[in-house]
């Protein structure tokens, strides 16, 4: 994820894969300085404008990752004190 986005930073034609990495919708600094707390994919995509909420993206991504995560802890054939 991290190779991508700074490849969609840096190469202009690659830019359209930033909006799958999470580093994309990790940035304090423009919540902080700004008080900007949506982002634009429209921007990315070439479309009209679509604000998404950042923090929405990175608490749903996180919630995914431990579901999928404990689905597969828990199918393990491996014992494990719980």
């Amino acid at each position: 994820m991290f190779v991508a986005n700074v490849l969609g930073q840096l190469w202009d034609s690659a830019g359209f894969v930033r909006p799958f990495t999470v580093f994309y919708y990790y940035q304090p600094q423009r919540i902080m300085l700004r008080g900007e707390w949506l982002t634009d994919l429209g921007a990315v995509w070439g479309g009209g404008r679509l604000a998404v909420p950042v923090v929405g993206v990175l608490l749903t991504t996180g919630a995914v990752g431990y579901l999928l995560a404990l689905r597969i802890f828990t199918r393990r054939d491996l014992p494990a004190p719980l």
